[in-house]
């Protein structure tokens, strides 16, 4: 079982990655 904040601790990761990429660069400061 998954807290709320580690769901959003996962999340902040995965955006983390997808900016390293350069994608999803704008749906990061959207998602925070």
């Amino acid at each position: 079982e998954e807290t709320q904040r580690q769901k959003v601790e996962r999340k902040k990761e995965e955006v983390k990655k997808r900016s390293r990429k350069g994608v999803g660069a704008e749906n990061s400061s959207r998602l925070t």
